[in-house]
């Protein structure tokens, strides 16, 4: 798992938490890669944040290689796992406890630790707690990490429909609203102020010999849950005519309550010719 999440606030209210709870000097969380990198702290010295340590000198790995438990130590000077590695080696953290931090396939990826500057015993039910955090923690980092991943496909959608002059548009059929993004609105000639949201402004802008037929492969579509191909004739405020190749499909999906029909379209290229896709949904 990619640091998708440093410093990240969540992350920061439940390494604060894991302190508070625990009346712990220090916590933290970390990932564990090809090094051990501070996602988080709470107590640290400064500039501690997303400083990487080689494996070598994790405790973080050596919390996973112990675990799938929690690494529960009341006094580091009498830990014969811990000896060597740097981050104890001063004599600053007197105790601790580590908790794998396991995503949702069951893959461990780091640890939530919590330090004490002097020996002290953890109670199993400080233990515990420190578990339930660790699962949040978890869950946090999975939901940064997809929500990276998300993005990097919308930027990449969005490339993509930018370079074939592709707009796109959702349509309810219960209250028959059209919401049209800015680069469809603009190839149908309207503006912001002057496009109503409703189909009578796709109507409006239909060749009076084409739409007739376009809305009739519409209707038909609609009324079947089927597919929907047409090619029409845009008329602009100017006069210019551009052709726009339509296909589309709506979708039923089963649901208790009405619903609408959501769609998506597709808008010409430079050349005046292009394709409109609709890519939606409907409940009945």
């Amino acid at each position: 798992m990619e640091p998708t999440a440093l410093g990240s606030r969540a992350l920061q209210r439940l390494t604060g938490l894991a302190a508070r709870l625990l009346d712990a000097d220090a916590a933290t969380v970390t990932l564990v890669g090809d090094v051990e990198t501070v996602m988080s702290g709470e107590g640290l010295p400064a500039g501690a944040l997303g400083r990487q340590v080689p494996l070598v000198e994790s405790l973080g790995a050596t919390v996973l290689e112990l675990g799938p438990d929690p690494l529960v130590v009341p006094d580091t000077r009498r830990e014969p796992t811990l000896g060597g590695l740097p981050a104890l080696a001063d004599g600053r953290v007197g105790a601790l406890v580590g908790v794998p931090l396991v995503v949702f396939d069951g893959s461990p990826v780091g640890a939530l630790t919590v330090f004490s500057r002097l020996p002290r015993t953890w109670t199993p039910s400080e233990t515990a707690l420190l578990r339930q955090l660790a699962d949040s923690v978890a869950s946090e980092l999975e939901l940064s990490a997809l929500g990276r991943e998300f993005e990097a496909h919308r930027l990449r959608f969005e490339l993509a429909i930018d370079a074939a002059e592709i707009g796109s548009f959702d349509w309810d059929l219960v209250t028959g609203r059209l919401v049209w993004d800015d680069r469809l609105v603009e190839i149908f000639g309207y503006d912001r102020a002057t496009f109503e949201e409703s189909i009578d402004s796709f109507r409006a802008r239909c060749h009076p010999d084409d739409v007739g037929r376009t809305m009739d492969a519409l209707q038909s579509a609609i009324e079947t849950v089927g597919q929907y191909q047409a090619e029409f004739r845009v008329i602009l405020p100017s006069g210019e005519t551009r052709w726009v190749q339509a296909r589309g499909e709506r979708s039923p999906m089963t649901t208790e309550w009405p619903c609408g029909c959501s769609a998506r379209a597709m808008t010409p290229p430079a050349s005046g010719t292009g394709t409109l896709v609709c890519l939606g949904s409907s409940r009945r």
